[in-house]
């Protein structure tokens, strides 16, 4: 049987989509700390097995642990 994966660049967040509660934004640091199975490839990026649809609740409350909360007061603070 051939496994699904994924790659993951280099970067400083990522998104883990809920379909409950939307996407979780985590800092890149956090996949190694989620139920997940990671190999690191020597240009630092990440090759993440496929999940399967029982464990991805599983993955997400991981993630909710780790969750980078949006900083801001919900004023516009943008000028024209």
């Amino acid at each position: 049987m051939i496994a699904s994966a994924c790659v993951v660049v280099v970067v400083d967040r990522l998104a883990v989509n809920d379909a409950v509660g939307g996407a979780i934004v985590v800092p890149s640091s956090a996949l190694e700390h989620l139920p997940l199975s990671v190999d690191y490839v020597d240009d630092g990026n990440a090759l993440v097995e496929a999940v399967g649809p029982s464990a991805w609740p599983e993955v997400c409350a991981g993630a909710r642990k780790f969750e980078i909360k949006p900083e801001h007061s919900g004023q516009n603070t943008t000028r024209p």
